[in-house]
């Protein structure tokens, strides 16, 4: 199976972010430069991060991962990131609700 490769995804990501060092990437994908150095001593994708970032920058993570077609996500795209987000809020304020009761 053909995996993205982790040092373009990085690089797109330097360029829809105007960043210039590892460390500046680590700190806009949520983690240490360390984490981030282990990612490209392994030649792994750190996806999690790499949705929360896209979720972030509302960027499509066919671009980010591909360098395949819009930069932006779309309306739809977004849109889903978008109502995953307030149920998730909807949840975490619920659960807060219920916290207060006890």
């Amino acid at each position: 199976m053909w995996e993205p490769i982790l040092e373009d995804i990085l690089k797109r990501i330097q360029k829809h972010c105007n960043l210039h060092t590892d460390a500046e990437v680590a700190d806009r994908l949520n983690m240490s430069k360390q984490e981030l150095y282990g990612f490209k001593k392994r030649n792994k994708v750190p996806y999690r991060h790499i949705m929360h970032l896209c979720h972030e920058e509302t960027m499509s993570t066919d671009y980010l991962l591909w360098g395949k077609g819009e930069k932006l996500a779309s309306n739809e795209e977004s849109q889903k990131g978008m109502d995953a987000k307030d149920l998730l809020e909807k949840k975490i304020a619920l659960l807060n609700e219920i916290k207060k009761r006890k």
